[in-house]
């Protein structure tokens, strides 16, 4: 088994080293190998916007840098972690040029055999809002989101009683991941992702390649992108609001 740690850090401080406290909790307990991924020194340009990756597809992307190369290690490795600090209440340029230019994912999610986990730091606020955004991509991109460890590092420094909470904390995510990446399951949708399905369902005809996606895969006729078992409250809550939304829109074409 091996995991990918996307270090959304230009530095390689306080969010690295709880990166290597979960490497280190997991290898005691079993061999799994971790690759580091440091944005800051990867070699990806801004994203232009043009929208030819989602519209045309990602190999139609202008831009010919790094980008791939780290897609694809998300695709070899049997889980991903998502590290960034709270910069400004939110996460790094760096790792939200990561996502831009990988946005295509929220289209047509292919990570639904893979485990995610989020890692944020901060010296003192935004970290529910930083983490929240990072949960949100690793769901919309198709993996198994298992947690997240969100650290307010000057706290961690100084209370003792916090780091015995944290380093709790890290043993329970490292027992999750390993399972996690053992059992190898498809993520059972939660409203956020039957929502964010019922838009994409809607918005697919109109797209291109997006069109095509969906109709390879047969999913118009699907309650979901993999066919796994949704919960029926779930399935209620997402439905409510995907309807709220079309008669909003609505409205606008009267």
């Amino acid at each position: 088994m091996n995991v990918l740690v996307i270090i959304g850090s230009p530095r390689k401080k306080n969010t690295l080293s709880m990166c290597r406290l979960i490497e280190e909790k997991v290898n005691a307990a079993e061999t799994v190998k971790f690759e580091y991924v440091f944005l800051g020194e990867m070699n990806l340009e801004l994203c232009r916007g043009c929208m030819l990756c989602i519209s045309k597809g990602e190999e139609h992307c202008p831009i010919k840098d790094d980008l791939q190369s780290i897609i694809e290690k998300m695709h070899k490795a049997d889980a991903t972690i998502f590290s960034s600090p709270v910069y400004a209440h939110h996460i790094t340029a760096i790792m939200k040029n990561l996502i831009d230019r990988s946005c295509y994912h929220f289209h047509r999610p292919s990570f639904f055999d893979k485990t995610a986990l989020v890692v944020t730091t901060t010296a003192g606020s935004g970290l529910e809002d930083t983490s929240e955004y990072l949960k949100r991509t690793a769901r919309g991109y198709g993996f198994n989101f298992i947690g997240s460890l969100d650290v307010m590092m000057v706290i961690h420094e100084r209370s003792q009683k916090y780091r015995h909470q944290i380093s709790k904390k890290i043993d329970d995510l490292s027992k999750k991941l390993l399972q996690a990446m053992k059992d190898n399951k498809s993520p059972v949708p939660s409203v956020y992702n039957l929502i964010l399905f019922g838009i994409m369902k809607h918005i697919a005809p109109y797209i291109e390649r997006d069109n095509t996606y969906w109709q390879e895969n047969e999913l118009f006729d699907k309650d979901y992108y993999v066919d796994v078992p949704i919960p029926f409250i779930n399935k209620l809550i997402a439905n409510l609001v995907l309807k709220r939304i079309k008669r909003k829109q609505a409205k606008y074409f009267k």
